[in-house]
């Protein structure tokens, strides 16, 4: 599993070592198990806001990081509660940072007459503050199930 682990993040050889060195062998699986799953949520959904931004379709951004996602969540063998989290976490950051080149922006503004510094002013924070606040509780979430 910590192989896997490794392979899959690619940057995290000296600190797996260092975890290996300093807590020991089994303390450091169940180290690099916490956080690998983690570094894998908090991976997706930077690349799925990243995307967002970008490209500015949620849906786009979403099964674009899935189709990226699949691939490493079964090398990793994840749970199924493990992989809804993945979920729930690229559907969090698809959610994030609308503004000029998303469609859903001017479709809202156009129809509720709203000019496009108002809209960026309140529909961009309030949608990046709730795709945040739910990858945060996704976050809480991961360090609970197995």
């Amino acid at each position: 599993m910590i192989g896997k682990i490794l392979e899959a993040t690619k940057g995290t050889e000296s600190i797996a070592t260092w975890l290996l060195e300093a807590l020991g062998e089994r303390r450091a699986a169940v180290a690099l198990g916490i956080t690998g799953m983690l570094c894998g949520i908090v991976l997706f959904f930077d690349v799925a806001v990243l995307l967002r931004v970008m490209l500015g379709s949620t849906t786009v951004a979403t099964m674009t990081v899935a189709a990226l996602a699949l691939d490493m969540a079964k090398d990793l063998h994840w749970t199924q509660p493990q992989l809804a989290l993945l979920v729930l976490a690229i559907g969090s950051g698809g959610m994030c940072m609308s503004h000029f080149n998303d469609p859903g922006f001017w479709v809202r503004s156009r129809y509720f007459d709203i000019d496009e510094g108002t809209m960026l002013r309140t529909w961009t924070p309030s949608i990046t503050v709730a795709g945040t606040t739910s990858f945060l509780m996704v976050c809480a979430l991961s360090l609970f199930i197995r």
